[in-house]
């Protein structure tokens, strides 16, 4: 068997990329995404804070983020029209605005930024949005989306809402114990 060898450019050891940004998601990243989906529509702190913190012992932030936005998305397929995902997608987009609506939390307005961001595939953007905050806590910000998407779909919170969330991590939970990941 022939093996390639790839010499890799100098510049990238010495002069990092603006965008750290990383969206490839492995089959754990969507596992993630779907038990803090689950663990935060329960009001769970600790199961939060369990996958938040095996999230930053793996270094998968990003991928966190681009996963839960996905997994939102599949569901929300599943639970919605085609008429209701277009007022989910209007809803997340007019979020982005910080005079849209004053009593909501402003951390929805960078939820919806970096929801609005992936449907587009702007990982600049998306860095930029996490970046942009006050502290180095990206934490409220990723249990906003959860909540903007709750609210802008209130079936999410519901019985079936959360079947549809357990089927699919019962299936990425076999997936990544057979080594999908």
């Amino acid at each position: 068997m022939k093996h390639r060898v790839i010499f890799v450019d100098p510049e990238l050891w010495t002069t990092p990329k603006e965008n750290r940004m990383n969206p490839t998601i492995t089959t754990g990243d969507w596992r993630r995404a779907g038990a803090l989906l689950k663990h935060r529509l329960a009001r769970d702190v600790d199961g939060c804070n369990a996958i938040l913190e095996e999230t930053i012992q793996v270094a998968r932030l990003s991928n966190l983020i681009v996963a839960l936005i996905g997994t939102l998305d599949a569901v929300a397929d599943q639970l919605l029209t085609p008429l209701g995902l277009d007022g989910l997608n209007e809803w997340l987009e007019a979020w982005t605005r910080t005079d849209f609506d004053p009593t909501r939390p402003t951390e929805w307005t960078r939820a919806a930024a970096l929801a609005v961001a992936c449907h587009a595939k702007d990982t600049s953007e998306m860095h930029r949005v996490i970046e942009e905050g006050d502290d180095d806590n990206v934490t409220p910000v990723v249990l906003s989306i959860i909540d903007a998407y709750a609210a802008a779909c209130p079936a999410l919170a519901t019985h079936t809402g959360s079947q549809v969330i357990t089927h699919g991590l019962r299936m990425l939970t076999g997936m990544e114990a057979e080594g999908d990941q």
